[in-house]
């Protein structure tokens, strides 16, 4: 194909977004972590082959790695990781590091291997705070966190377990999965999350807390309380102390995700706190996120998402009230009298910024600096997007106008227009600055980032509209809102194109399979075949699918029918596969399949592999490759569209 730009009547060049800028000069921040006068974060350098670092702050000081450069701290439990690192007491950091599968402990600039297991994976660190460390002089230096245990062929098993002086103690098993073991500020219990299969964790869950015994220096369970989940059928999560006899966490009984208040004086029953008016907490698709944390004078700081843009508010025991941090992608942590968090806006780089409010607040590290002659007035802003369903219901998005590339236009004005069906497909389209937005909207494309029906934010009866019809209502709001864009003339109904990665490429063929608004499609590590994913992908989705399509084998034959790969001579239009050949969520011969089924009917289609990528793209040549090759194939097509 001959590579092509367009100029952009913003800036009079080429597109500032170009492919070397995304793959060598941008950094993701992840992860914010506060302790005394120091900020931690995550910061994952595609120049570094998609290397994950930790970086640390101490008061005006520059930030520095805390990690060395043979280090990756990265997770892989549940596959999607998350949860790599914790601080403890006196600034102790523990992680895991994905070079090695071991778990460290670095103090005074000291590194040793606190543990770990050949074939296990770790993730979701609790260790000792500096108060129960103190108050507990008994405690051995370790650390509670989740194990996700390889070594039996047949089966993985996950796990709580206590890791320390290079011993792992198994203390909790039976149940399929487990997450966010919180001890408690005496160190005396410890909260944590279950659920089994087939449930996901946004489905049904439990809240558990287990008494400790620490007489041997060990902990030792002595008993285990079930808080929540014997009888309510709800998504419960992010359990998080306030003192040693009052425990929050975050319920969807109610219809959103909200606060629940838990205290021993009221035998450990559980009581909503008023309704804050949007919802609170995000699915837990990785550990470590935090939605929800108490602060000194008694009050609640807790993130979420009102209207389909990030939140943040304050319960001062009464009443909420809005706050004024911007679009943060986690609660704000404390730190001194001010706060830290990573601030993601629409229209400038991520930066993790510290201070009372966003008004007064300063930026410790940003994800990348804008070229020169560059800023906010140059990137698309998202327009938030309620659009009407043929069935009736109301559906929900994000729309960017082009910011350049006027040459795209056609006659009347109207950008051709780019779909993106988000993954999860429990996700949601985020408002936050993306590459994935500004790359097209700054080469004269249109972008609509569809929340579809089974999106998260909206609350339990939005995500669970989806249950039994994935590959079928999702398919249907995306292209019912391609078509609400074309008619409200905002762009060109002949040059449509469809996106989307992971759950959102078996929308996107299956978008090209019954409709004819798209001219082209890409598949990014996308899903074709849905009884092959049921037979090889992990195990945390290997049951996800008896909600979303139907438990088996009664349901095979939904399976069937919503798999693209069984439905290739309906597709007509180019289709294009990227994706990594170490996936171990969609297996590469997913791809392939429908590569060469579609080659077969005679459609013209491209796939590309890239050596050493899973499931999402990190490497600096890989990002580079893939955005330049997506948009040559959307002009090669247009090319031939009338």
């Amino acid at each position: 194909m001959t590579k092509r730009q367009t100029p952009s009547p913003a800036t009079g060049h080429s597109p500032w977004v170009t492919a070397d800028f995304v793959a060598g000069r941008t950094t993701q921040l992840a992860e914010i972590r506060t302790l005394a006068d120091t900020v931690y974060w995550l910061e994952t350098r595609a120049a570094k082959g998609g290397k994950t670092i930790l970086v640390a702050q101490k008061n005006a000081s520059p930030p520095r790695d805390v990690t060395t450069p043979d280090v990756n701290v990265r997770s892989s439990v549940n596959e999607y990781g998350g949860g790599a690192y914790a601080v403890g007491a006196g600034g102790c950091v523990i992680f895991t590091n994905a070079v090695d599968g071991r778990i460290y402990c670095l103090s005074g600039g000291v590194q040793k291997v606190l543990g770990g297991s050949d074939d296990c994976r770790y993730a979701d660190f609790s260790p000792l705070s500096a108060i129960q460390a103190v108050s507990r002089p008994t405690m051995s230096e370790g650390v509670f966190c989740i194990r996700e245990d390889h070594r039996a062929a047949e089966q993985t098993e996950t796990s709580i377990v206590w890791v320390a002086e290079g011993i792992e103690t198994v203390l909790i098993r039976g149940q399929d999965f487990y997450a966010s073991p919180r001890l408690s500020p005496d160190g005396q219990s410890l909260a944590f999350i279950s659920w089994d299969h087939p449930n996901m964790p946004w489905n049904e869950t439990q809240l558990k807390l287990a008494r400790l015994d620490w007489a041997s220096g060990h902990p030792v369970i002595r008993d285990i309380a079930m808080l929540v989940g014997e009888d309510a059928a709800c998504s419960i999560m992010e359990p998080v102390w306030q003192d040693q006899s009052t425990l929050f966490a975050l319920s969807d009984a109610k219809g959103t995700w909200q606060p629940i208040k838990f205290e021993e004086k009221e035998n450990w029953a559980g009581a909503f706190l008023p309704d804050s008016g949007f919802e609170i907490g995000a699915p837990p698709w990785v550990f470590g996120h935090q939605s929800l944390i108490c602060l000194r004078d008694g009050g609640l700081l807790a993130h979420g998402v009102k209207n389909g843009m990030p939140h943040v508010a304050h319960f001062d025991g009464n009443a909420w009230q809005d706050t004024h941090f911007g679009l943060a992608a986690a609660v704000p942590l404390p730190i001194g009298d001010a706060f830290a968090w990573l601030h993601t806006p629409s229209d400038a780089p991520p930066a993790i910024r510290i201070g009372r409010n966003l008004a007064q607040s300063r930026v410790l590290q940003s994800a990348f600096t804008f070229p020169d002659g560059i800023g906010p007035e140059h990137c698309a802003h998202p327009r938030v997007l309620d659009f009407p369903t043929r069935d009736g219901a109301t559906a929900h998005g994000f729309f960017y106008a082009p910011v350049g590339g006027a040459a795209l236009a056609d006659t009347t004005g109207r950008p051709p227009l780019i779909v993106t069906a988000h993954g999860g497909p429990t996700a949601a389209a985020n408002p936050a600055f993306s590459f994935k937005v500004q790359w097209w909207t700054t080469r004269g494309f249109a972008l609509l980032d569809v929340n579809y029906r089974g999106s998260t934010g909206w609350g339990r009866a939005y995500r669970q509209a989806l249950d039994g019809e994935w590959g079928a209502r999702d398919v249907l709001d995306c292209i019912d809102a391609a078509q609400f864009i074309c008619d409200q003339g905002l762009a060109d109904s002949k040059r449509c194109v469809i996106r989307g990665g992971s759950s959102g490429g078996l929308t996107v063929l299956r978008c090209l399979a019954l409709s004819d608004i798209f001219c082209a499609g890409t598949s990014l590590y996308g899903v074709a075949d849905l009884m092959t994913l049921v037979a090889e992908t992990h195990k945390f989705e290997s049951r996800y699918l008896d909600r979303l399509i139907g438990p088996l084998p009664a349901a095979r034959h939904l399976y069937t029918d919503r798999s693209p790969v069984h439905h290739a001579a309906q597709i007509k239009v180019p289709v294009l596969f990227l994706h990594g050949d170490a996936d171990q969520v969609v297996p590469l011969t997913q791809a392939e399949e429908m590569y060469q089924r579609l080659k077969n009917h005679g459609v013209t289609t491209e796939i590309k592999i890239y050596p050493g990528e899973g499931h999402g793209f990190r490497n600096a040549e890989t990002l580079r490759d893939s955005f330049q090759r997506e948009y040559d194939f959307y002009l090669s097509v247009f090319c031939g569209v009338a």
